[in-house]
């Protein structure tokens, strides 16, 4: 008596045992062989092979669908970050709520020695504040290619434009385009508040969804005109993606294709930048900020772009092009 493991294979309505490709009918509610007429009994869920003194224990069925489509394995490194994650999720309430009460007791101990109480530093959420005219948009159309570690980052730089905007005096305008699938998954899942924001709106459609899309500027590193000053009238897109530089010409293409404006910063009139021009979705959006209130671009990139940059003022006469390019935006 010799055991063997024998794998049974389910391919429409037949079933085929992978050794000599044996085709399995199944007639009465009985299972038999057509080859050495071999029959199949089915016992506890286990099923076994009686031909030629060759019996078959603990057969290994698989249905088509987890063959074609075999569950992804793990490393230990992905296991150990989705068990940390996992983690945050569940202590994220009692951590915030810890958090409050640590802020009670430091205000509770100040106000007993008679000491100033810190001001706030957040803006009430019950007083109306009025918006300024700058307008900027955030498309998220990029989900297809992006992973889902990908994804939270563009979560997390989202958050940071959110929070630099609730904090300014006058809130620019501020939407999410095209806001559905993965990317609002990933949002509802990770950062569940994000509905009650002030200031923002999150909207399915495209950023073309009733605006004039004359009054679009895309903002793309790629693109050849410079972007001298800001047009109360039109409104700014930023591309929503993190792909660590490997669909390059993304936006610069797509605006192309949409017929839309576009423009760049005047990096290279300011600043020597001894890496690539290309900022994150909340430096760009820092940098329009800090211009619209202070009407300087080089001061605006050198409080917003990271010391990492390697930032240093350019000499005007290493250039002999002029400040600002004419091309019409």
């Amino acid at each position: 008596m010799a055991d063997v493991e024998v794998k049974i294979k389910e391919i429409g309505n037949e079933k085929t045992i992978n050794v000599h490709d044996v085709k399995i009918e199944e007639i009465d509610n009985e299972k038999t062989i057509n080859v050495h007429d071999v029959k199949i009994e089915e016992i506890d869920n286990e099923e076994t092979i009686n031909a030629n003194d060759v019996k078959s224990e603990e057969i290994t069925y698989n249905s088509s669908s987890d063959v074609e489509n075999p569950a992804p394995k793990l490393s230990k490194n992905q296991m150990k970050k989705q068990k940390k994650q996992q983690w945050i999720q569940e202590n994220k309430l009692l951590k915030r709520q810890q958090e409050r009460e640590n802020r009670k007791e430091k205000r509770k101990a100040l106000f007993e020695a008679g000491l100033p109480m810190p001001k706030r530093t957040r803006p009430n959420k019950r007083c109306p504040v009025e918006l300024s005219k700058l307008k900027i948009i955030i498309d998220v159309d990029f989900v297809d290619l992006m992973n889902e570690n990908d994804l939270r980052m563009v979560l997390n730089q989202v958050k940071y434009c959110y929070s630099k905007n609730r904090k300014q005096t006058n809130p620019c305008h501020l939407a999410v385009t095209s806001f559905q699938g993965k990317i609002k998954d990933v949002f509802a899942e990770v950062q569940p508040g994000y509905i009650n924001w002030m200031n923002i709106s999150f909207e399915e459609n495209s950023y073309l969804h009733k605006r004039n899309k004359d009054n679009l500027v895309y903002l793309t590193a790629d693109s050849e005109n410079v972007l001298t000053e800001i047009n109360e009238n039109d409104t700014y897109i930023i591309g929503g993606l993190v792909d660590h530089n490997q669909h390059k010409n993304i936006c610069y293409e797509r605006a192309n294709l949409k017929g839309l404006r576009h423009a760049k910063f005047p990096i290279d009139n300011f600043i020597r930048m001894q890496t690539r021009k290309v900022l994150t979705i909340n430096h760009v959006f820092e940098i329009l900020l800090e211009f619209y209130d202070s009407n300087d671009w080089e001061s605006s990139f050198f409080k917003i772009i990271p010391k990492r940059k390697k930032l240093d003022v350019k000499n005007p006469s290493e250039t002999t092009e002029e400040l600002f390019s004419d091309i019409p935006l």
